[in-house]
């Protein structure tokens, strides 16, 4: 942070512009020659915005040799999906495969880095290859004053910084204010020192944590349980074979891209990519040996869909007296997480007392299902039947609104089923459904209601320790 202030500073405080944009590379790159740092890392995470208003979520992980390579990672490092910037060229990867490779000069590689690593007279020639009219040098001011002032760059640092600060890319936005702040000041100069005001000495003020004087807190097993540092959870997946949903990085599906497992006659549309072995297996029963229209195959290839997953907690005191609910979150927070990377949509019903509640309906926000997940609070007997009722209805109106999206139920319980009906039957209705049951009894005495749960809706049952990306399994 003390670097970004001072480079800041340096640039936006020169006292007049030089004449011409050559001198101004000369300058920028004389500023920092032999002292710019040479290899660089970070994560870009990324939203764009469709023409209906939904959005997609992805994330890059970049890795920058300076000056001129530039290799890019699509998430997640398991895709063999990313680009190569070198030798002012552009290499793009798909499944581990090189796709395309294009003559190009990054702008933001030169501008941004290489400029001022490399020698100056080739950062003209590549921006003049670029029809950059470096003629043109601009000098302006900001809210009427010719130079930026520290509290400017305080202001600008807030807006565009603390995004990029997220050590997660679902952390709530200003989730790390604090140590923004802490940054700031600790790119500052000291303060005068003041030996009569209220800081001089003494013991810290009180944390406010709401255990003080004022009025009692909720009961322990009533507040919200911490959440804990997320793991790479195993994939799972819906079994069988997709057709038509949305692209993402889950569930087998045929699809325009992917691995190809066959051919078939061409459909009314065109033809998007020819299945050569298989046409000239059709062309080969005539003589003399001629391709024709008619002997052209379609390749068919297998890719990934993105699902619809919805979670259904149990939040019940049963979770809560066995102090198993931070396990939980986390758990189920490392699940939302491999949701995000994958392009799922995903939904939230949580049971406790006497009902079951949609907290997130379906939704490509997975940032709102973790702020759901970290206030959801524990108590109360067990309405199991409930639970799954509310997840029935849930599914069923998407299946409505998006026939083509596969859904995968992950039912988070430890089976006890304390108020209501028998949820058996509430389950058995729902065996249609691709499910995981995840199985959160603790203790050498177990009682397997989980188990019976899982088999009433056909579903795998996997304990809560098991959901490590050690091992996949697949969702029945």
């Amino acid at each position: 942070m003390k670097t970004l202030l001072a480079a800041l500073a340096v640039l936006f405080v020169a006292p007049s512009p030089p004449p011409h944009g050559r001198e101004l590379l000369r300058q920028m790159h004389d500023r920092y020659a032999g002292r710019w740092y040479r290899t660089l890392t970070f994560v870009q995470q990324n939203t764009a915005t469709r023409p209906d208003g939904s959005t997609e979520h992805s994330v890059w992980k970049e890795f920058a040799a300076i000056p001129g390579r530039l290799r890019i990672d699509f998430q997640p490092g398991d895709s063999g999906n990313g680009a190569l910037f070198a030798n002012d060229s552009q290499f793009t990867f798909a499944h581990d495969s090189l796709a395309s490779a294009t003559a190009f000069v990054h702008p933001l590689m030169v501008l941004g880095f290489d400029v001022y690593a490399q020698p100056v007279e080739r950062t003209i020639a590549q921006l003049e290859g670029l029809k950059i009219d470096l003629s043109i040098v601009h000098e302006d001011a900001w809210h009427g004053r010719p130079v930026v002032t520290e509290a400017d760059v305080r202001d600008a640092v807030r807006l565009a910084l603390p995004h990029r600060r997220r050590r997660d890319p679902l952390d709530p936005p200003g989730a790390d204010q604090q140590a923004l702040d802490d940054a700031l000041q600790a790119g500052s100069p000291p303060p005068e020192p003041d030996d009569d005001g209220p800081g001089s000495g003494g013991a810290p003020p009180p944390r406010d944590d709401g255990d003080g004087d004022g009025p009692p807190g909720p009961a322990p097993q009533q507040a919200p349980a911490p959440v804990g540092t997320p793991f790479r959870a195993r994939t799972l997946t819906v079994r069988g074979t997709g057709a038509g949903g949305p692209v993402g990085r889950r569930s087998a599906a045929y699809a325009r891209r992917g691995r190809v497992v066959g051919a078939r006659l061409p459909g009314a549309g065109a033809l998007s990519t020819v299945h050569i072995p298989a046409t000239l297996r059709a062309a080969a029963v005539r003589r003399p040996f001629q391709v024709g229209p008619a002997d052209l195959r379609q390749a068919v290839h297998i890719g990934r869909e993105a699902n619809l997953v919805l979670f259904v907690v149990d939040a019940s005191g049963s979770m809560a007296a066995r102090q198993r609910m931070s396990t939980v979150k986390t758990a189920v927070l490392s699940l939302l997480r491999d949701a995000y990377q994958r392009r799922d949509r995903v939904g939230l019903v949580t049971f406790r007392g006497s009902e079951a509640n949609l907290v997130l309906p379906p939704t490509s926000s997975h940032e709102v299902g973790v702020l759901r997940l970290r206030d959801l609070a524990t108590g109360g007997r067990t309405p199991l039947a409930a639970g799954l009722r509310t997840a029935a209805r849930t599914l069923d109106a998407e299946r409505r609104r998006d026939p083509s999206r596969r859904v995968l139920l992950v039912v988070v319980t430890d089976g006890r089923a304390t108020s209501g009906p028998d949820p058996l039957p509430v389950a058995r209705a729902l065996s249609g459904t691709a499910a995981v049951v995840v199985d959160c009894e603790s203790g050498p005495v177990r009682l397997g209601l989980a188990g019976r749960l899982a088999a009433a809706l056909d579903a795998d049952c996997l304990r809560l320790e098991e959901l490590s990306a050690s091992v996949l399994r697949r969702a029945a």
